[in-house]
């Protein structure tokens, strides 16, 4: 179901009327709902992958327990291996497998009659990037004892499958999101408000801007042989917009749906284009996914610290990570760089 659709339309205020009216007074029953129509929202596309999102969504809460009842470093470790390992596998599965092969059968036309019989017939995910990522921050900041884990099944997949960041971020934290499920919520005009006017700016960024940009773009880059270069220029600064205003436009849905709940979701950009310098720029784009990777991939290995050599094995580490969560394509890839 998408934010610019008028299923969403349909489905958001009756979303809203239920939450408030029929289940606010019970908390256990406004997890419950979310749940539900999350699941629903979800499954509109294509209801069959509701069962990676439960299956990956259940290994992470046993997780979590299991985190909760053992000191022992070797389990722990075992226990956050296991979340990794499943997530990332169904992540690798579902994305990569055959870009891989693939990729394998260009490099080496001989291996080409062998490999093809291994490729499968995969529909990627909506959608699956995002929660992965998500998932794996709850075992994560639980097995780094940031976070204590959660006992209530309902308010983690709530956490999980929240229907307005699920499919195109902002990839939220554990320790951000999930007390937010455990607390009552009560309703604020103010807050619905400022939710619907964010709301309003996204479909705005979305259908006026990036929409009809990406008609000059698809034009001027379908016709680059016979157009001359200031053309070219005007496509290139047409896609910039079209880029931005689609996923930021995204995300501002995503985080003024959230607000008519009573959640606060992160900022997931921050005026990237007004950026000072490049490193600059990678802070204010894609917020939620940047931080992630800084927090959990790019410390982990060191950071800045250490030699030259290393400090530029862990950007390199980060730049084709990043570039490979963007799409199975070798493009994405070096477009990081």
């Amino acid at each position: 179901m998408l934010f610019n659709s008028i299923d969403f339309a349909i489905f958001l205020p009756i979303v809203f009327i239920l939450y408030w009216f029929v289940f606010q007074k019970n908390l256990k029953a406004q997890n419950i709902f979310i749940v539900i129509v999350s699941y629903i929202f979800y499954g509109w596309w294509d209801w069959r992958f509701l069962s990676l999102l439960i299956f990956s969504s259940v290994v992470d809460y046993f997780v979590g327990l299991g985190l909760l009842r053992t000191e022992d470093s070797l389990k722990r470790k075992l226990l956050l291996y296991i979340s990794i390992i499943t997530n990332l596998g169904l992540l690798g599965v579902f994305k990569y497998y055959n870009f891989f092969i693939d990729s394998l059968m260009a490099a080496a036309p001989g291996l080409t009659f062998l490999l093809s019989e291994r490729t499968l017939n995969i529909v990627l995910p909506v959608g699956i990037s995002f929660y992965t990522f998500q998932t794996l921050s709850y075992s994560i900041d639980v097995y780094r004892k940031k976070l204590k884990p959660t006992k209530d099944l309902f308010s983690f997949l709530a956490y999980v499958s929240f229907f307005p960041q699920l499919v195109a971020g902002p990839i939220e934290r554990a320790t951000n999101l999930l007390p937010q499920f455990q607390k009552r919520r009560v309703f604020s005009f103010d807050k619905a408000q400022d939710g619907l006017r964010q709301i309003l700016w996204g479909l705005f960024k979305k259908i006026v801007i990036a929409d009809n940009a990406a008609i000059q773009v698809n034009y001027i880059f379908n016709n680059y042989e016979s157009l001359s270069g200031s053309m070219l220029f005007l496509g290139v600064f047409y896609f910039a917009f079209q880029i931005y205003c689609d996923f930021s436009g995204y995300s501002d849905i995503a985080i003024g749906s959230a607000r008519l709940f009573g959640f606060d979701l992160m900022r997931n950009f921050a005026y990237p284009y007004f950026s000072r310098d490049i490193a600059e720029f990678w802070r204010r784009w894609h917020i939620s996914l940047s931080t992630w990777f800084r927090d959990y991939l790019y410390i982990p290995l060191g950071g800045s610290k250490g030699s030259l050599l290393k400090q530029l094995r862990n950007v390199l580490i980060i730049f084709t990570v990043s570039g490979f969560w963007h799409g199975a394509n070798w493009t994405l890839l070096f477009g990081d760089f």
